[in-house]
């Protein structure tokens, strides 16, 4: 397994992360706009930092190597 840093995963993961801190800083004016108040704020801002989370990763492009080591285990022998 190697890891090669690409260009365009890492915009990808830089405009998640933004998207998912946008997600955290206003995340009382979306819970309010989408469910009328009755959504879990506290869910809405756990929402925006799995975003930033998988933003991260794929910045850094460690989902390839995520992706073989779970096609690894799954079929050993052809991954």
């Amino acid at each position: 397994m190697y890891w090669e840093f690409q260009p365009v995963w890492c915009i990808v993961g830089l405009i998640a992360m933004v998207v998912g801190v946008l997600v955290v800083r206003f995340h009382k004016q979306i819970c309010d706009n989408l469910a009328g108040g009755v959504a879990n704020y506290e869910k809405m801002k756990l929402a925006g930092l799995i975003i930033s989370a998988i933003g991260f990763i794929f910045m850094t492009c460690l989902h390839t190597t995520i992706l073989r080591f779970a096609l690894h285990i799954i079929a050993p022998g052809r991954f």
